[in-house]
């Protein structure tokens, strides 16, 4: 079996910024199934500061 790792860091999402990433899920989905079309299981671990700030928003 063959298992792919993907390790996301530090996207530091904020209000102003958090639509760029939805934007670009559909890139970075095929990009996933392009580079790991031969494994049978994908992890996404994200890790780091995942948020901009503190801030409630």
């Amino acid at each position: 079996m063959k298992v792919a790792i993907l390790h996301l860091s530090d996207l530091h999402i904020d209000s102003s910024n958090y639509q760029w990433l939805i934007n670009k899920t559909n890139h970075i989905v095929s990009a996933i199934w392009n580079d790991f079309s031969e494994c049978n299981k994908i992890i996404i671990a994200v890790s780091g500061d995942v948020v901009y700030s503190g801030k409630e928003e």
